[in-house]
């Protein structure tokens, strides 16, 4: 299931097919900040786009530091 940045979905979800317990309240708050803030530093609105805009950056770092072949 996608997740909007800035709010999951209450109750229980599925997601790859299998039932998960929605998480305590606390849990849920952090869950809820942390997508949030992983999606405005990578400039996306869905949970999945920002993981991979994440996962993207430090192999793009590595790309960019590179020296040119000559």
């Amino acid at each position: 299931m996608l997740h909007l940045c800035g709010g999951w979905s209450r109750g229980a979800r599925r997601s790859s097919g299998a039932w998960r317990p929605t998480p305590a309240p606390k849990t849920a708050r952090r869950l809820e900040d942390a997508t949030y803030t992983l999606c405005v530093l990578t400039g996306t609105h869905q949970l999945d786009t920002a993981l991979y805009a994440a996962r993207r950056q430090p192999a793009d770092a590595v790309t960019r530091q590179q020296p040119p072949h000559h």
